[in-house]
């Protein structure tokens, strides 16, 4: 309950779920998306995903040179902000019709590259709240993490047979209320 009463770990904590809904939703649509409504190949999928995965680790890089200068709220912020344009130009791709693996994945690597960046800021910022509670606070962010992409994966499963954009819908939606959760968190004293 005193880990819940602290504004800041509330707030990277839903943060950090936000920002991870944003890949498992992806995770859980865009092999439909390449194989059934594009007809590709898995292997063509598994090759394209490189470059998402290559985005995440460029973040987890960029994390690790410019956290101490920029700090980890600005860090998150620019993850958050980063997140959210490719989360858009994916939706945006598939609403105008220029959906492609190329109009998938290119904006999806910069999701990446934008949980890269926030991810291991928020779990830093979520764990350092209160140094009693360092191993609670852990366990609960991770566990909004995995549960609300969980819950985004599954959903983005079972409804892409009627609504096959649903994980751009998602995407955007988890990336949108990343940076907002965010951006409304700094606000606050």
């Amino acid at each position: 309950a005193r880990l819940f009463s602290i504004a800041r770990f509330r707030s990277y904590t839903m943060t950090l779920a936000f920002t991870s809904t944003v890949f498992f939703a992806f995770l859980g649509g865009a092999p439909h998306i390449m194989v059934d409504v594009l007809k590709r190949t898995p292997m063509e999928y598994g090759m394209w995903f490189f470059m998402v995965s290559s985005g995440y680790m460029f973040g987890n890089f960029m994390s690790g040179r410019f956290t101490q200068r920029f700090g980890i709220d600005r860090m998150m912020l620019y993850g958050c902000g980063i997140t959210l344009i490719g989360g858009l130009l994916c939706l945006g791709s598939a609403i105008s019709g220029f959906l492609s693996p190329a109009t998938l994945f290119v904006p999806m690597a910069f999701a990446a590259l934008g949980n890269g960046l926030s991810i291991p800021n928020g779990t830093a910022g979520a764990i350092s709240v209160d140094p009693r509670l360092t191993g609670s606070a852990a366990g609960w962010s991770g566990f909004a993490q995995m549960a609300c992409g969980a819950a985004a994966s599954q959903l983005v499963g079972s409804l892409q047979n009627e609504f096959p954009f649903a994980v751009f819908w998602f995407m955007a939606g988890g990336s949108i209320l990343a940076l907002t959760t965010h951006v409304l968190a700094m606000r606050r004293p």
